[in-house]
């Protein structure tokens, strides 16, 4: 949905995007559509990431017993 909005922004730059939001509906412009859709996958690419490096510690492990103790809960975005 918002990438979808975010295109229909950047063809018709003056469209008002109605959006319905947690407390209601709201009227988005293409910049708080831009500003969503950058935070949104902004954040997604930062969970990648983590998952990645977490990923390759427990492949690094040595034994079954050093990949079950490994944390990975830590590092993810809030």
């Amino acid at each position: 949905m918002i990438v979808g909005a975010f295109n229909l922004a950047q063809v018709d730059p003056q469209r008002v995007i109605d959006w319905k939001g947690k407390s209601g509906w709201v009227q988005l412009d293409a910049a708080a559509i831009g500003a969503i859709a950058v935070t949104v996958a902004t954040y997604i690419q930062n969970c990648f990431t983590v998952e990645r490096k977490h990923a390759e510690a427990i492949e690094a492990c040595t034994t079954a017993e050093a990949a079950g103790a490994y944390d990975f809960t830590i590092g993810w975005p809030s």
